[in-house]
């Protein structure tokens, strides 16, 4: 349970005030200047409005809870606005959010970061992302170079694209993960509608989902629209992965996502196994391990390598 620290408690009130402003629906371009101009009066402003977002948050995860299936094991964070850009290496004991402005931001082979944006919006990236911010008077843009990123969009009179490679997704508000991996676009909605369009050039639509949809499209525009379990779709930002029947092959391209040491099958007949369960990434070596209790395999390592063979 999250409590207010003594020395803290009578000024929390305005951090709560703030933290509505921003999420308001007639937020305005001042207020946000505002609430900057505010941070940088005290440093213990950061601390009083990292409190209160995380008591929102909780509140945002008890109702998803009550929805959803599986319940993932959440990461334990502080949310301090500091201004630079915080990070950590997946699986760690804390991310950080932080202000971000107009510009581009990556994470590294393993490393996740969280943004807070300047109108409210989040952003989480995962492992090897890069995204460029950009927001005028008129829209809010961000372009996803590559990787995965995790979007609770706030209200604003503004709408908020994404632009991935020749597409662009346009939404108003609500909570979307976007993944774009070997030319091939994958948009979950959790709540919110989307509309995913051909470049803004030519603003062709071509889906309109949301509320737990998930669109794919690949580098020859085929297109699929299902209804996935969203929790095994977002476990990796808990620094886990899900698996229900997949085939070993599959199962190894995702664990390699997150470490240089990679998983390397050695024969089309471990390549065909098929695993289920969670499983936690950036460490191949005791997942490796632990595959070996369950499937019909050896595994050999070297420093860069482990190799999987079935036996």
């Amino acid at each position: 349970m999250n409590r207010m620290p003594a020395a803290l408690a009578p000024d929390y009130a305005e951090a709560a005030a703030w933290l509505a402003r921003l999420r308001a629906h007639d937020r305005t371009r001042e207020d946000e200047a505002r609430f900057r101009e505010w941070l940088a009066a005290d440093p213990i402003n950061a601390q009083r409005f990292e409190h209160v977002s995380t008591i929102w948050d909780d509140m945002d995860a008890l109702r998803d809870v009550a929805r959803t299936e599986l319940k993932p094991r959440l990461l334990t964070r502080r949310r301090l606005l500091t201004g630079s850009l915080a990070a950590c290496t997946v699986g760690g004991l804390g991310l950080q959010w932080s202000l971000a402005t107009a510009g581009v931001y990556t994470t590294a082979l393993g490393e996740q970061r969280r943004l807070t944006l300047e109108e409210g919006s989040r952003l989480v990236l995962n492992t090897d992302t890069s995204v460029k911010v950009r927001f005028d008077e008129e829209r809010r843009e961000i372009e996803l170079r590559r990787g995965q990123a995790f979007f609770d969009v706030s209200s604003d009179p503004r709408p908020f694209s994404v632009k991935v490679g020749a597409h662009d997704i346009t939404v108003q508000r609500g909570r979307f993960d976007l993944r774009l991996e070997e030319q091939q676009l994958s948009v979950l909605a959790i709540n919110g509608i989307a509309t995913l369009s051909e470049d803004a050039e030519s603003g062709k639509p071509l889906a309109r989902f949301g509320n737990g949809e998930r669109v794919r499209i690949d580098a020859e525009f085929h297109l699929e629209q299902d209804r996935p379990n969203v929790n095994d779709l977002l476990a990796w930002q808990s620094g886990q992965a899900a698996f229900r029947g997949e085939a070993l092959a599959r199962v190894v391209k995702e664990m390699n996502r997150y470490t240089e040491r990679e998983l390397v099958l050695a024969d089309e007949r471990a390549a065909a196994l098929r695993i289920s369960g969670v499983y936690r990434v950036g460490d191949n070596r005791a997942f490796a391990r632990s595959l070996a209790l369950l499937l019909p395999i050896k595994i050999e390592e070297t420093d860069r390598v482990i190799r999987i063979s079935a036996i």
